[in-house]
């Protein structure tokens, strides 16, 4: 999204080789006024047109952002390019006004009501996103200890554009819904799970709306936003410093081309397929763990699905009366041979949910329970590799217990014990049933993996932390 300026050309040509579509903006937006000199400003029209039209990443015109038009850009933009589609603002031509921007309960995702303004879901969103809390390490450098806890409302609202976001209010209050915490250690992990619960649900909203199932047509969604501009406490799948949070790895499972996803309003399993090609005698399978890792629902079902296909609603879950308040879902798909391709956690309160107005529900609240979760063990190996002058680090983890390793977390930390950015890890925040394994690889941006300057901390939910010097 190319707003108030447009980008370099080596930007452009970037997107050409990657395939990203750019909806490019020019200079106007609700909080401006109209250029004095218009013959100027058709000027900068004309030679930025010039600039970018032949580049194959550039899909759109719009000549404002909540704004209007200056009287003639719409003739010379369609005169120098008359292959884009155009348009006068944002918000309009069939693409609605955006928002969520800030904490909304999650059930409001899948009943479409996460804006006073109307519908969310259907048509063509450009904005629609909602907060995650940094990760601890990122806010010791947003602000002072002090501040930092017990939470200085006025400070962290500050470091949240005035409290734009409600991160010291209803976010706050969706963490507590954990259990209340006692340090900010505690309240930042706890923190990452409602922001991973943001993300996957919007995101797997839009999996299940994608094909015109009525009037919630899913044409198109821009997740607002990605890029911190400052060091905030309202950051997204990543912050200000690249440090990726929850959500990042959340939006990534769900947003999988091939995924089986759970509707927390239904209790009902879908597939969606994002390949152009077809799939037969494939299985989904849904099992129910109860607090203890104890195994009290599976259900599996074959399936043929056809290209860039959804099927919804295939089968419900029927959660026992008696299961405790906090349980956990796991979905599988298994190719015609068996071969597990995909899978997919969730957490699950029996919290009933009472409306939007409230901040109730099986995504929202009800987690208290999750505190009393036996400890899991993970074996970890790990060893570090060379390549085309980058290193890597190749983990193996595997749950050697009889419990349900919740929320792990793998951490790249330089000797002072920050974390070495950028790393880019293929997992995180990932859960792994008793026995299973995972393979991670990270790879960061040492200079060189020399021994002792470096560690890997692997630690969870339930699982106790460790430290492996590299």
């Amino acid at each position: 999204w190319g707003g108030g300026i447009a980008e370099s050309d080596y930007f452009f040509q970037l997107c050409d080789e990657m395939g990203l579509l750019v909806w490019q903006e020019f200079w106007l937006t609700g909080d401006t006024k109209h250029p004095h000199d218009q013959a100027l400003y058709l000027a900068n029209v004309e030679s930025t047109v010039k600039r970018l039209r032949n580049h194959p990443s550039l899909a759109y015109y719009v000549s404002s952002n909540e704004s209007t038009e200056v009287t003639g850009a719409k003739d010379l933009i369609m005169k120098l390019d008359g292959t884009r589609g155009y348009q006068m603002q944002s918000e309009c031509d069939g693409v609605h006004d955006g928002s969520p921007y800030k904490q909304v309960n999650p059930m409001q995702h899948y009943e479409n009501t996460a804006s006073p303004r109307g519908s969310r879901v259907d048509g063509f969103n450009p904005e629609y996103g909602a907060p995650t809390l940094p990760t601890l390490e990122t806010l010791r450098e947003v602000m002072d200890e002090k501040d930092l806890w017990p939470i200085n409302k006025e400070v962290w609202d500050y470091h949240d554009g005035g409290g734009f976001h409600l991160m010291s209010t209803m976010y706050k209050d969706l963490v507590n819904n954990y259990g209340l915490s006692q340090s900010i250690e505690e309240f930042a992990k706890k923190g990452q799970l409602v922001g991973a619960m943001n993300s996957k649900t919007i995101w797997e909203v839009w999996n299940y709306n994608k094909l015109d199932y009525g009037d919630r047509y899913c044409s198109g969604l821009l997740f607002w936003y990605h890029n911190c501009p400052v060091r905030q406490v309202c950051a997204r799948m990543w912050d200000w410093s690249l440090e990726p949070t929850a959500s990042l790895y959340h939006t990534q499972d769900a947003l999988e081309p091939l995924h089986a996803q759970f509707d927390y309003l239904k209790n009902t399993v879908s597939v969606c397929n994002d390949y152009y090609q077809s799939f037969k005698n494939y299985k989904v399978k849904a099992d129910v763990y109860d607090l203890n890792s104890k195994k009290i629902f599976s259900y599996s079902q074959r399936i043929d699905i056809g290209e860039d296909e959804v099927l919804n609603d295939l089968f419900k879950i029927d959660f026992p009366s008696d299961i405790t308040p906090v349980h956990f879902i796991r979905l599988g798909l298994s190719d015609e041979k068996g071969k597990e391709i995909a899978s997919t956690f969730y957490w699950r309160s029996n919290a009933i949910y009472e409306g939007k107005e409230t901040l109730t529900g099986p995504t929202s609240s009800g987690f208290e329970s999750l505190n009393n979760m036996p400890v899991a063990r993970l074996q970890t190996k790990y060893k570090t590799k060379e390549a085309d002058g980058r290193y890597y680090i190749e983990v193996s983890l595997k749950n050697t217990s009889s419990r349900i390793a919740f929320f792990t977390q793998l951490q790249f930390l330089d000797k002072a014990g920050k974390p070495v950015r950028p790393s880019f890890y293929t997992d995180n925040f990932f859960s792994l049933l008793p026995g299973e394994t995972k393979q991670i690889l990270i790879d960061t941006s040492a200079d060189k993996v020399a021994e002792g300057d470096y560690s890997l901390i692997v630690s969870g939910w339930n699982v106790q932390q460790k430290k492996y010097k590299l």
